[in-house]
């Protein structure tokens, strides 16, 4: 990702992550959720951190996480989505918690 768009998804993954800002814009994780995050630049540069649940601690440990990496060169979201796309083929038919 380009440096200049990082400052930005800093921004927006703390609204997201950070349960008490999420609710605001009632955007809070579910119980059922399942929240996976990978960095990517040319490759997988970090990831994935995967939180099941809604565990407000664990989910803003993902915001942590990508704030505590710096942007690098490359965009090659097609890895990152291989990787995503097999990661959730295998969690795929999984029941729901009750």
């Amino acid at each position: 990702m380009e440096a200049s768009g990082w400052p930005d998804l800093i921004t927006a993954s703390e609204t997201v992550f950070d349960q008490t800002k999420a609710s605001q814009y009632h955007l809070q994780a579910h119980p059922d959720d399942v929240t996976s995050v990978m960095i990517f630049n040319s490759d997988v540069a970090a990831g994935p951190w995967t939180v099941t649940g809604n565990n407000p601690d664990q989910l803003r440990t993902l915001y942590t996480n990508i704030k505590d990496h710096a942007p690098a060169d490359g965009t090659n979201m097609y890895t990152c989505l291989n990787k995503a796309f097999s990661s959730s083929r295998r969690t795929r038919g999984k029941p729901a918690s009750a």
